[in-house]
């Protein structure tokens, strides 16, 4: 995907509302802004937590 600034205008929006690094935000917000919700897929639990709070369904490859 482009990044476009709706993506930016989420991830500021992402930071604003919690620690969280600029890329972590970005890769956020890019999967928020899709049409079609995808499953959000990471280790890091934090970024799962943030992504669940968002209504994104996730999943950790690491089995956690």
């Amino acid at each position: 995907m482009e990044l476009s600034t709706t993506i930016l205008l989420i991830s500021m929006d992402v930071i604003a509302a919690t620690y969280v690094t600029t890329l972590d935000a970005i890769q956020l917000a890019t999967a928020l802004s899709m049409l079609e919700k995808p499953v959000f897929v990471c280790s890091d639990q934090k970024l799962l937590g943030l992504a669940r709070d968002r209504g994104l369904s996730t999943l950790d490859p690491g089995g956690r």
